[in-house]
């Protein structure tokens, strides 16, 4: 309005620069707020409580996965194995994201579809690595994970190693390398 914009409806036939078209428009604007924020709220609790039965949330199913029509992801052997080494390979440490990634480019296991350049990349195997589900758990926002429906691929220990293997080579706080770490080009 300050801008000498008008806003008309086709569906309601008021004067919204009238008072009381005003008073209509900005009860019409908190009732579709609350409905908004009122199916928000109950999308939330359907997928918190979906994650609490084992199932998963997400669209497609994580790789290594075919989703059956009864809604539980059941393993594919052949991506099951690219998830496999991966996780042994990173448990070892003597692994980054990128070296992961043309290990298993080398060994000719494709992406998912969703991949558009058709190879493992290093964030395609940082969300495989931190992703629960390949252990058998479920998870949908902060909640703690929940055991899923579907077969793991890895055990819960080789999870919890390679979590503890990729914290050991992050960055401290602040983005500054970890002072255990040589580097040999720092501070040019």
């Amino acid at each position: 309005e300050q801008w000498g914009i008008a806003y008309v409806s086709v569906s309601e036939n008021l004067d919204f620069s009238a008072p009381h078209g005003k008073l209509v428009a900005s009860m019409m604007g908190s009732v579709n707020q609350y409905f908004i924020d009122n199916l928000r709220r109950e999308t939330r609790k359907g997928k918190q409580s979906r994650a609490r039965n084992g199932l998963s949330n997400a669209s497609t199913t994580a790789y290594g996965y075919q989703r059956t029509d009864e809604g539980i992801d059941e393993i594919e052997r052949k991506a099951a194995e690219a998830v496999a080494l991966a996780f042994e390979s990173d448990a070892t440490g003597q692994y980054s994201d990128t070296t992961l990634a043309d290990l298993l480019n080398r060994k000719g296991y494709k992406p998912s579809g969703r991949a558009q350049s058709g190879r493992w990349t290093r964030e395609g195997i940082r969300y495989l690595l931190t992703n629960p589900f390949y252990a058998g758990k479920v998870r949908y926002g902060d909640d703690d994970p929940h055991d899923g429906l579907h077969t793991a691929i890895i055990s819960e220990e080789l999870f919890d190693a390679v979590q503890a293997t990729r914290a050991k080579r992050t960055h401290s706080i602040g983005g500054r390398p970890r002072p255990d770490r040589v580097y040999l080009l720092r501070g040019l």
